[in-house]
């Protein structure tokens, strides 16, 4: 293996060198455990703040044994820290809610229904029914996140699985035995095992003994894709270059997924963006030469380095990102063009010198900028982009465009923004007293009405009073009720709001600082609606938002609109007094 420097063409090379250089593989052997009247659980979600100190979503689920101590489900990175998406913990269910299958089964696995997580880790533990092929035993199954999809059936028809053989569990089941296979791959974790492999050697062996033709040199295309979160604005650039060099391009999506399997295990070279895409290699040839073109500087993908090796592919990953507006990996419009990456890249690899300037391309620019600001234009991304700062925004500009890094010792927020921030910060240093945060903010909002409100954390009780557009919330801790009031106190009723709990919806209205919410029950709220009313309801209105762990930050309403979602229980809320009319409350 070439040292890293010679393979990672990335701004962030810092952060990919150590996952890079990695060594993933495993001589563990892999266990097999039989569970005698095991129970396959469906998975459940439990939001982020359910419960003390649970500042993430979890998934509870798998197997367990009679008496529901938990025995298997999904590891995605170590056992300490298990990672997004998976299920480490059982959960009761009462003995008349269970259904009862009186046969063996082999627990297929937690899956999940992302073709490239399924690709990635989905067939952890087929491994074993594969390999024991003389077991005509049925595989359960239960499903996280995404749900059962009708690719499903593609794989288990390319790995010879005939489809009476598979249960998706979606009631708590008790068998007469469940045999759990351990799993071959955590994807985090950098582990995997020779095992791991044994389903992807089936699927390619299955699928390309039926015949048909490929291409030496393979360029996967996602340039017709289209999942809604995120698009990516001149491929069309690389697809040229690389059917320059003799690349054919190949557009998965626009094939079944046997054709798509023939022609990446007949490929020498591959070329394709990092992402799902990428996880394709696992069909490929040992050795194959696998260019990687990474569009944000944002995020390292870890499992992707574990493929690689698993694959035993010869690697280049080349920063291809020209972001110069808000975009992440998985959310937004990015821009790929001729960086001085690329740039490096083509020298080194075919002896070219790439004159390329994206950026002067004004009809890429243009389409980029245009299908941003569609993109910005949604209300479910409006809350996402109201957290950025201008500077960070020069930031981006200044790098791309320069091609030099932003200048150290400038002001990390605009202007504006920070003296409104620091001359808060100063008058509230040594804020004990409501007095400072009322002075500080009447400071900024011109002596006019202030809205205040504290939070309840359940079995904690209530935090800080807040007051216009700060945070009410603490560290991702469910809230079980609010209070709401003007100061100061209006000469006649002016607020009145509810709240929102699933099972009980929209609990009784209350007013004018009263209490909303289930109080000692202790049942967390999923969605708030505020109201002005009277007088001052011509003059001013209320803008508000909120929190929770699925969803992040809601858009802002007004209007005594309702914002709930039965995903995850509100961690944290804010509120603006607004004049009518206007959006700002800061001046």
């Amino acid at each position: 293996m070439e040292d890293s420097a010679k393979r990672l063409y990335v701004k962030n090379y810092d952060e990919w060198k150590p996952y890079c250089e990695r060594k993933c593989f495993s001589d563990r052997p892999l266990d097999v455990k039989t569970v005698e009247g095991g129970i396959v659980l469906p998975t459940l979600l439990v939001p982020a703040g359910s419960r003390p100190g649970q500042t993430a979503d979890k998934y509870l689920g798998g197997v367990c044994d009679g008496n529901f101590r938990f025995v298997a489900g999904l590891l995605r990175d170590a056992p300490e820290h298990p990672g997004t998406m998976s299920v480490t913990e059982s959960y009761h269910v009462d003995e008349g809610e269970l259904e009862h299958m009186d046969e063996t089964v082999i627990f297929g696995g937690v899956i999940l229904g992302h073709f490239g997580h399924f690709m990635l880790e989905g067939m952890s533990r087929f491994w074993y029914f594969l390999q024991r092929k003389d077991l005509r035993l049925k595989i359960a199954f239960t499903t996280a996140i995404w749900n059962r999809r009708a690719w499903f059936d593609d794989f288990f028809e390319a790995l010879g699985i005939d489809g009476d053989r598979l249960i998706y569990v979606e009631r708590p089941t008790r068998f007469a035995s469940v045999i759990v296979p351990d799993e071959s791959v955590h994807s985090w974790g950098g582990f995997f095992t020779k095992e791991y492999l044994i389903p992807y050697e089936a699927i390619k062996q299955n699928v390309c003994s039926r015949g048909g033709s490929g291409s030496s040199k393979v360029y996967l295309s996602r340039r017709s894709y289209d999942n809604g979160l995120v698009s990516c604005c001149n491929e069309e650039y690389f697809e040229e270059f690389f059917k320059s060099k003799g690349y054919f391009v190949f557009e998965p999506e626009k094939y079944t997924f046997a054709e798509q399997i023939n022609v990446v295990a007949r490929a020498d070279e591959i070329a394709c963006t990092m992402g799902t895409l990428a996880h394709f290699a696992l069909f490929a040839k040992r050795g194959v030469k696998l260019t990687l073109l990474v569009r944000t500087h944002d995020s390292v993908i870890v499992p992707q380095c574990l493929v690689n090796e698993a694959a035993g592919a010869d690697w280049r990953m080349v920063d291809v990102s020209m972001n110069f507006l808000y975009g992440q990996r998985d959310l937004g419009v990015l821009l790929m063009g001729a960086t001085t990456y690329w740039k490096k890249f083509v020298a080194d690899m075919f002896g070219d010198v790439c004159g390329d300037d994206t950026l002067a391309d004004g009809r890429v620019v243009r389409d980029y900028i245009s299908r941003w600001c569609e993109w910005a234009a949604k209300e479910k991304n409006l809350d996402i982009l109201d957290e950025k700062d201008f500077v960070s925004l020069l930031a981006r500009f200044y790098e791309e465009f320069t091609g030099k890094d932003f200048p150290s010792g400038l002001p990390s927020r605009s202007p504006s923004r920070a003296c409104a921030e620091e001359e808060i910060a100063s008058l509230m240093w040594d804020a004990s007293e409501a007095e400072n945060h009322i002075k500080a903010l009447e400071s900024l909002t011109k002596g006019r009405p202030l809205i205040a409100y504290d939070a309840h954390i359940m079995g904690k009780g209530w935090l800080p009073v807040c007051y216009e557009g700060q945070e009410a919330g603490k560290d991702g801790e469910a809230i079980d009720a609010i209070r709401v009031r003007l100061i100061p106190a209006a000469d006649e009723p002016a607020l009145c709001y509810e709240v929102y709990a699933p099972g009980a919806g929209w609990m009784p209205e209350r007013r004018d600082g009263e209490a909303a919410g289930a109080g000692k029950k202790g049942r967390p709220i999923f969605g708030i609606t505020i109201q002005i009313e009277g007088a001052l309801s011509e003059k001013y209105d209320v803008s508000y938002r909120i929190f929770n762990a699925v969803n992040g930050w809601s858009p802002e309403v007004r209007g005594g609109k309702g914002i709930s979602s039965d995903d995850a229980p509100v961690t944290a809320l804010s509120m603006r007094l607004i004049e009518v009319g206007r959006y700002d409350v800061l001046e």
